[in-house]
């Protein structure tokens, strides 16, 4: 499987970076890394090697005592949402024949979410995001934590 298009790693409070997220807005198979010295070059491969292999000491470099957070966005994948929202569940306050009626919406949109070292996923943001009070939590959760994150264990 090929880097998805629209794939993203952010990174914020990590040695040189402060609170503004920076990083990658897209990965290819090539990328270029050009700047001056001392201006975070090593840094952002740092940030790479995170994401394929995510790793505690990590968070020991944060910047001025803040803790790092990597942020990784991408699209939803038809698999994955029909693991969190199932063609036989109906109700629970999601409206519609069954869940994946409602949750079909979603695939190919982008999810956001924040990679933590052992390699579990904070859900972020949604586009569109959730409407329904009932979807928010749990179903937040279950697709961030079931979304791929295509560079893991691989080298760069």
């Amino acid at each position: 499987m090929g880097i998805p298009k629209d794939f993203s790693i952010k990174v914020k409070n990590y040695k040189c970076f402060g609170n503004e997220e920076t990083g990658f807005d897209e990965i290819r198979r090539i990328n270029l890394i050009i700047g001056r010295n001392n201006t975070g070059k090593s840094s952002l491969l740092e940030v790479i090697r995170y994401v394929t292999n995510p790793q505690d000491y990590f968070m020991l470099l944060g910047h001025k005592g803040s803790k790092p957070s990597v942020f990784i966005t991408t699209k939803v994948t038809e698999d994955t949402i029909q693991s969190v929202f199932r063609r036989d569940t109906r109700g629970g306050g999601i409206p519609g024949p069954n869940h994946w009626e409602y949750g079909k919406r979603w695939v190919g949109r982008p999810i956001k979410y924040e990679l933590k070292p052992d390699q579990s996923k904070s859900f972020i943001s949604i586009d569109p995001p959730f409407e329904h009070h009932q979807d928010r939590g749990s179903h937040e959760g279950y697709l961030a934590s079931r979304t791929m994150n295509p560079l893991v264990n691989r080298v760069f």
